[in-house]
């Protein structure tokens, strides 16, 4: 039966919304809009180092990737609720450290600042989505779930308009910009108390009346009886299921084609060069030859894409797959890469800036249909129940680690190879998309018991035809009557393991 959306749902969804993942793409593409009158700041304070400026960026990232490491884990002992609640702290401090850092004149604020507000980016990023998952009927579950992209590509949309010079994009207003980011987590910190606490967590813990209760809440009605059972049923089932390690993921073959992909396409999100759009946009376009009013303005324009892509990109995941998307994605930013370098290589003729802004607006789009969405929700589709915490640990922090590297080194590759920027990544996205085509199966549609299958049956028809052959040369060369009985062939069997071959059969 289909179910409404209640009022206490929609207060959860918002919450999230505004306070979680807002927040992360907010404190992601802050320092983008005011890059030159930062960068001011740093040089009137101490001697400009090239290298502290992306640091300050990139240490976002480090700190989001610990984050989202110890998010699970805290909000397994102390609540989905109680774990954001707890987080609001972080950004609170970060936020004011922020605002005070020009009046202190302390470039190591900035820095340490930054590092807390990427724990909260970090916790937020599992953690939102964990509670929302939980909380929503099964009806509604997916539309929930957009929730989080959307919010983080508001949240770069409200950063770039907020930057805007005639806003608090100046050097006396970049400190409140900056400051914003305490507001919107006060704001969760005094509304959280009043959304229910996720009723799974209530019945892991065994605390089945306040369960009913939240549920109630959620719902709208008193009958609940038969979703709390099924809840009740899938915690069962979880606890009975010996859940994968770290270490057992990967040593254990059957994992290892996955956790590739799962890799790989984490990589191809940061390493597609998106990071440094995102973060360096405004120098970007006056590089292209824009004055240093027009830049952020066309630096909206990336946030407002990415917004209106986010919302295309929900239908046409289930329409036409992820791997067709991801193919399109990946050779799309291919081809707006290399026109971006063309107009860079001949930014002196009237049509270059024109080209260069378009086909670098069109490189975001390209990124939202594939790169964009796409891995942050294959890995879920690719493991069992059973493996995908281990999974998360890895392929979430290969992200994070992805985004660091980008943000700290797109700023010199532009110095030092401005018309070029570009050809890196543009060979890295090639390299992405051959390996899609090749390795990656499309998941639309299928559930993960038989992707899992198609990943099985690889490794047992690659072993299958390994393991005739040798044992039918070996049949071969011994002849019959020396066969029975041979230590040899109890190796190639013992060898074969689960995948058995009949003695007699042969």
């Amino acid at each position: 039966m289909a179910q409404e959306i209640t009022i206490r749902l929609i207060l959860v969804a918002v919450v999230c919304f505004g306070g979680s993942s807002l927040q992360f793409g907010y404190n992601l593409a802050v320092v983008n809009a005011p890059e030159p009158i930062l960068k001011a700041f740093f040089k009137d304070v101490k001697s400009f180092d090239t290298f502290l400026w992306p640091f300050a960026v990139a240490i976002f990232a480090i700190g989001g990737m610990c984050g989202a490491f110890i998010g699970p884990h805290i909000a397994t002992k102390v609540g989905r609720k109680n774990t954001l609640l707890l987080n609001n702290i972080l950004a609170i401090c970060g936020g004011l450290l922020l605002a005070f850092t020009k009046p202190a004149k302390l470039v190591g604020l900035l820095i340490f600042a930054r590092i807390l507000l990427g724990l909260n980016a970090g916790v937020n990023t599992v953690v939102a989505p964990m509670y929302l998952s939980e909380i929503a009927p099964v009806n509604l579950r997916g539309s929930l779930g957009t929730i989080n992209q959307f919010g983080i590509v508001s949240g770069l949309l409200l950063a770039n308009i907020l930057g805007l010079p005639q806003l608090l994009g100046t050097e006396k207003g970049w400190p409140y910009l900056f400051g914003m980011t305490a507001v919107v987590a006060a704001v969760q910190l005094c509304l959280l108390p009043f959304c229910p606490e996720s009723p799974r967590f209530l019945l892991l813990n065994k605390q089945d009346s306040a369960a009913i209760t939240n549920l109630r809440l959620l719902r709208g009605y008193e009958n609940v009886d038969d979703e709390v059972e099924a809840i009740k049923l899938d915690v069962e089932r979880d606890a009975s299921v010996k859940h994968t390690t770290v270490l057992e993921l990967l040593m254990n073959r059957n994992y290892r084609k996955p956790l590739i992909i799962s890799i790989v396409m984490q990589l191809s999100q940061q390493l597609s060069g998106i990071g440094g759009i995102l973060s360096y946009s405004t120098s970007l376009f006056i590089k292209l030859g824009m004055d240093e009013k027009n830049g952020p303005a066309a630096t909206c324009g990336v946030g407002a894409l990415s917004v209106v892509m986010t919302g295309i990109t929900v239908v046409l995941v289930e329409v036409s797959g992820r791997r067709r998307l991801m193919l399109i994605g990946l050779g799309g930013m291919v081809v707006c890469y290399s026109i971006v370098t063309v107009s860079l290589v001949f930014k002196s003729a009237s049509w270059a800036k024109v080209l260069a802004v378009v086909s670098t607006l069109a490189s975001v789009t390209a990124f939202q249909i594939g790169p964009g969405p796409i891995p942050w929700f294959i890995v879920g589709e690719l493991f069992t129940q059973s493996s995908i915490a281990a999974a998360v640990s890895i392929a979430g922090p290969t992200n994070w680690l992805g985004n660091f590297a980008v943000s700290l080194v797109y700023p010199k590759m532009q110095d030092k190879i401005h018309p070029y920027t570009f050809i890196p990544f543009e060979i890295l996205l090639i390299l992405f998309f051959l390996f899609t085509y090749y390795f990656v199966p499309e998941t639309k549609g299928r559930t993960v018991a038989e992707i899992s299958a198609v990943f099985r049956n690889n490794y047992a028809s690659t072993d299958v035809e390994k393991h005739v052959q040798e044992l039918f040369n070996f049949y071969t060369n011994v002849g019959p009557e020396t066969f029975a009985g041979h230590k040899r062939l109890f190796c190639i069997l013992d060898n074969f393991s689960s995948k058995t071959i009949s003695y007699q059969s042969l």
